[in-house]
Order: C-alpha cells, then structure tokens, then sequence
C-alpha cells in the first residue's frame, strides 16, 4: 500500500484505534486493581500519531500492506510498585487476552550488554470484550501491552541519555559507571521486595 493509502486508512481508522485504546487501558487498570496489584505511576497508553507513524516507516524503510498490520499501533505501558507483582500481572494478562507474542526485551542482551528490561505483549481484545456493543467489529486491530517495574522503567527513560549507539563505542569506565546505575535500580526492585515480605511477617507474627 502507497503512503497515500496508508494516510487514508489511518484518517478512517483513527478514531476506532481510540476506543480500543481506551478500553484495554479501562478494563486493564479494572483487572489489576481488583487483583492488589499496586502501579507504580498511572498507566500510559497511546494511538501511535499518523506523524510518528510516518517516521518510522521512512526510518525503517517499512512497507505496509494494511494499517492492521502494525503490532504497536496502539501502545499501554503498565509500570508496577513492586517486582512480586510482575508474574501476576503477566498471567492476567495472558488469561485474559488474545495473546500473538510475548517477548521479554533482556532476552536480546548479551550476558557483557547493558539495557532495561520489560515485558512486551502483542495482543488482540478478547472474544468476550468484542461481544459489548461499544466494542463490535473491532477486531482488526494489535495492541503491544508493555509491562515493566518502576525502577525498569527509570532505567528505560534514563537510558536513551546514557548509552551510546554502538555498544562497542562505550569507553570502559563509562561502561562501568553505566552498569553500576543498572545494578543499582535492580537493587531497589530487590529492596522493595524484601521490605514487603518483612511487614508480611511482621504482621503476621504480631497477631
């Protein structure tokens, strides 16, 4: 499809591409809730602007044969408190849409490399979702699901400031300083977690 095409069915596609943003971020933010799952930062969500959509087709020299091709069209990212939740979140998450892909985004890093860690999902609303009348007939669309902690996520803002394209072109103590700060915000998930199981046990050993 010629850009031109693409321009078009984005125009006609824009406004239903919302309703699913809106929905997945609603329903989402309904189901970790009712699971005590705790957010670290309210959930971020967004229709990928026909600008960036262009970007980065010119960028990546992209071709696209349909707008409903496009995995991250529509982007939630789900930043949580605590590391104990990360495993539950993914379950839900997994029993509750139409996953097409999960990928964990560490898994591209060699054991020397340095990067953020976050959970990404391709994923369709599921069956029961696209029976409600607002959401009929919007079965077309992908939408990526990022999930990662709130010291994942600092390391992912901070690290387009830190790091250098190339791995290779990082000079050894900037190297070291970088991996340091990486080691660090680890550590606070680490943190985070071993402060929760104390006041478990604290709580349950005061009764």
């Amino acid at each position: 499809m010629n850009k031109d095409n693409l321009q078009i069915q984005y125009q006609d596609n824009a406004g239903r591409a919302e309703r699913v943003r809106e929905a997945v971020v609603v329903q989402l933010s309904a189901l970790l809730s009712a699971n005590d799952v705790t957010l670290g930062v309210p959930m971020e969500s967004r229709v990928k602007s026909w600008a960036s959509l262009e970007e980065k087709l010119e960028r990546k020299q992209l071709s696209l044969d349909s707008l409903f091709n496009l995995h991250d069209l529509i982007g939630v990212r789900t930043i949580l408190l605590f590391r104990g939740d990360l495993a539950r979140t993914l379950h839900l998450i997994e029993s509750t849409f139409d996953v097409v892909s999960l990928e964990d985004v560490a898994s591209r890093l060699g054991d020397s490399e340095f990067g953020y860690q976050s959970q990404h999902f391709i994923v369709r609303l599921p069956k029961s979702w696209l029976q409600l009348p607002s959401l009929v007939g919007l079965d077309d669309f992908f939408v990526e699901l990022q999930v990662r902690t709130l010291a994942q996520h600092i390391w992912a803002a901070a690290s387009h400031k830190l790091q250098y394209k190339q791995e290779s072109g990082v000079p050894k103590p900037l190297r070291r300083t970088i991996n340091r700060v990486s080691a660090l915000l680890e550590t606070v998930d680490l943190e985070f977690e071993r402060v929760l199981e104390e006041r478990k046990t604290y709580f349950e050993t005061s009764k």
